[in-house]
């Protein structure tokens, strides 16, 4: 007990103990004949033990761990379980009019089986803890091995037939109508089965399971339900959680799109001086020149030291401009698919390149993840994709977003890097400079 609950602890008996010194002078005094001064000292002491129950039962109550009792614990009825109660009914009306002691006597085995079989449900759901693990990197359509471990808290009984559930809400999705509380049309990500979970002991499970969408799913709660012993009758409780989870959009192959490739595949040569293969100048030693600058043969024509300067070679980049919005007259379910193909294929590209080794980066209106290579950098921009959605149109204009691309992607305008515009502009609205260093990719269009 902390503090708190000590203070609350003597305050409630200091309030008890004068209501019960109050009841007692109450008696005394009506004895006496006080009747006046016995009646005020027994509404004082209803008062103040009535002060008492108020003040420290609410507290109590929200100590109290409901689930031993059974009150976060719900039941549906199995169809098996509609047949036992038929028989219940049968048997109940056979005794009722027959008057048969034997009849009874089944009576009160099937309903006594009943509650027994209820109540070890309840034990095998009370005091489990689930723990759920997810590889670091999860991608949409494609199977994942996720590790399902079931915690049985209980000193001395194990926890037999559990079903663990997953109730995961992806971020964007609409709402959804308020549901059933029987437990077949819950919705929930059934994980794993466990048949027998020792007690003070866990049992781990590794299931696989394909995520259909891309985007960020939050697990507030995980479902625990059982329907031992007789499986007439299926219990089941929540347990809290909190965490969230990335999935990845898919990928593809983007061999459709071959002639942006020889853009990009390899380095360019830059009009700068520096570690490269093709001649620069062609000038006279330094003192400060390293030896393997040194060109022999034309040193020997000369018959004076000359040493060769090659340029700079850089690594070509691409850059990948995102543009989320929608026109106003489009619908929102009409968009989702060609939003979720304009997605798959920026994800896409800059899978392909950055494996390419070449340097990679993602601009949206909102986010910028800047120019990089290698692994890292491909899961940066996935990340970013896989939680993107779809923007509202704007209130510029009438029906119809205004699209000030080069205002709304910064660095649209710069031709010092290819670019892969991928937008759902209406054709014949991309400036004409965009046109000269992008590759533009109409969302209608994929």
């Amino acid at each position: 007990m902390n503090r708190r609950a000590w203070i609350d602890f003597l305050l409630t008996l200091a309030l008890l103990s004068a209501a019960f010194v109050l009841a007692f002078s109450s008696s005394s005094l009506s004895r006496s004949g006080d009747w006046a001064i016995g009646a005020v000292a027994a509404i004082a002491s209803l008062i103040l033990a009535l002060g008492g129950g108020l003040y420290i039962v609410p507290k109590l109550a929200r100590r109290v761990r409901w689930e031993m009792w059974g009150f976060g614990i719900r039941t549906y009825v199995t169809t098996a379980g509609y047949l036992f109660l038929t028989i219940v009914v049968v048997v109940g009306v056979a005794a009722w009019n027959t008057a048969n002691n034997l009849l009874y006597l089944i009576l009160a085995t099937l309903l006594a089986f009943v509650l027994v079989s209820g109540n070890i449900a309840r034990v095998t759901l009370h005091d489990l803890a689930v723990q759920l693990r997810f590889p670091d990197h999860l991608f949409a359509d494609e199977p994942a091995h996720l590790t399902v471990t079931l915690i049985n808290k209980k000193a001395l009984l194990p926890s037999c037939s559990v079903l663990v559930e997953a109730d995961a809400t992806r971020a964007g999705d609409a709402p959804e109508s308020k549901r059933r509380r029987r437990r077949g049309v819950l919705g929930s990500v059934r994980l794993a089965h466990f048949i027998v979970v020792p007690p003070r002991a866990s049992v781990r499970q590794i299931v696989e399971h394909t995520f259909e969408k891309r985007g960020k799913y939050r697990i507030a709660t995980f479902t625990l339900s059982t329907k031992f012993p007789s499986g007439f009758f299926a219990k089941w409780r929540k347990v809290k959680s909190e965490g969230e989870i990335v999935v990845f959009p898919k990928t593809r192959p983007i061999t459709d799109f071959f002639h942006t490739l020889p853009i990009l595949t390899g380095s360019a040569s830059s009009h700068i001086k520096g570690d490269g293969v093709d001649l620069y100048a062609m000038r006279d030693y330094r003192p400060t020149d390293h030896l393997r600058q040194i060109n022999w043969k034309a040193s020997a024509r000369t018959r004076r030291l000359t040493v060769r300067e090659t340029v700079l070679e850089e690594d070509m980049r691409l850059s990948i401009f995102f543009d989320p919005r929608r026109p106003g007259e489009e619908q929102p379910e009409a968009f989702a698919e060609q939003f979720e193909r304009a997605v798959e294929m920026a994800a896409s590209l800059a899978r392909h390149f950055i494996q390419e080794g070449d340097g990679v980066e993602l601009v949206t209106p909102s986010t910028r993840v800047a120019p990089g290579a290698g692994p890292g950098q491909l899961h940066k921009i996935l990340h970013e994709l896989a939680v993107i959605l779809p923007a509202r149109p704007g209130d510029e204009s009438v029906g119809r977003v205004s699209w000030d691309l080069l205002e709304t992607l910064p660095g649209l305008a710069d031709d010092s890097s290819f670019k892969v515009l991928i937008t759902s502009a209406p054709k014949g609205t991309i400036p004409a400079g965009v046109w000269r260093s992008a590759h533009v990719m109409y969302v209608e269009d994929l």
